[in-house]
């Protein structure tokens, strides 16, 4: 402000001088012209320095000045400085973030619009043979797995996928893409190989176990069998014990078949229908009433008749199951 000021008080003093040379000479508007002239003339070249000054970015010292003029100079020259150093603090941290990403273990790229890549690290060039000149090539044209490209166009990214490495096809990939910004993706890369191994080696064990038991399970059960048939009753600690070895191997025979069925699960490939569930339901229902005591127990009310996708066989043991516990326990 006291800048301005300033200015206009000089202003008002040439004005005050040319009005008294001009009264005593009698050549006040040829005087008051001039000035008015050497006023615009000084603003027309301190504007023709400026945007000279300014045009190179404002990078060198801003030129030596008087007056309002200074100050504007020096507050733009402020403000270059300022951004200069945000910028350099910004680019440092957009560095950091670099090196931070590029030491995930994790593959990450970063997918435009056009599912063009914009971005990797590290890891990301080496599970999916990716390069530096890759940039701006979509991603369906580098990894061409079916799986994958349905994946990427589904829109539906809650689930992840499956994959082997592009690179190397012992190596399973469990891939997610996670939406972000505008239009943005960001594809993340796991390697999995280890966890699939355990997996199969844990699906594998149950399905032996649950065999190699069942036979000796079998023998024992017949062999038990045959001892109660021969049992007369005259030794009641024989009786109970044949009793509760009876129960015992009956539990045995039920996890084990617990442990077949979900070998079966795990391993049969699943073939979901159109199940009709008000027939499944109304079959249940009636193979119920053949148990004991329950022809007055069931009475089936359904809301809907809708039908749903799924197996048949695993939702008719599910309502099975449900309808035995409910007439055994209550």
């Amino acid at each position: 402000m006291g800048v301005w000021r300033k200015e206009i008080n000089t202003v008002l003093l040439l004005m005050l001088a040319t009005t008294i040379v001009g009264a005593i000479t009698g050549l006040f508007l040829p005087l008051l012209f001039l000035l008015m002239l050497g006023i615009i003339m000084r603003q027309v070249v301190q504007i023709s320095r400026f945007e000279k000054w300014i045009s190179t970015g404002g990078r060198s010292k801003y030129p030596k000045t008087t007056g309002i003029w200074e100050e504007i100079y020096y507050h733009v020259y402020r403000i270059k400085k300022n951004e200069k150093r945000r910028k350099k603090k910004l680019g440092k941290m957009i560095d950091q973030f670099r090196q931070s990403t590029e030491a995930l273990p994790d593959a990450a790229v970063v997918l435009g619009v056009h599912d063009e890549i914009e971005w990797a690290n590290k890891a990301a060039r080496e599970v999916f043979g990716l390069q530096q000149s890759d940039k701006g090539q979509r991603i369906p044209n580098l990894i061409r797995f079916p799986e994958f490209i349905r994946y990427l166009k589904s829109g539906n990214y809650k689930e992840s996928v499956i994959l082997p490495s592009p690179v190397e096809n012992r190596t399973t990939l469990e891939v997610r893409i996670v939406p972000y910004g505008a239009g943005l993706r960001l594809l993340l890369a796991q390697d999995v190989t280890q966890l699939k191994k355990m997996e199969r080696m844990r699906k594998d064990f149950v399905a032996n176990v649950s065999h190699e038991l069942r036979t000796p399970l079998t023998v024992l059960k017949g062999y038990l069998e045959t001892l109660q048939d021969l049992d007369d009753g005259h030794s009641p600690l024989l009786t109970s014990s044949f009793q509760q070895m009876q129960g015992q191997t009956e539990r045995m025979q039920h996890l084990v078949d617990d442990l077949l069925l979900l070998t079966r699960l795990e391993t049969q490939q699943k073939k979901s229908q159109c199940v009709d569930v008000p027939a499944l339901l109304s079959q249940i229902c009636k193979e119920g009433d053949t148990l004991e005591n329950a022809s007055r127990r069931i009475e089936l009310t359904l809301e809907t008749a809708v039908h749903i996708v799924g197996e048949e066989q695993e939702l008719r043991s599910a309502f099975t199951n449900l309808l035995g516990n409910a007439l055994k326990y209550s």
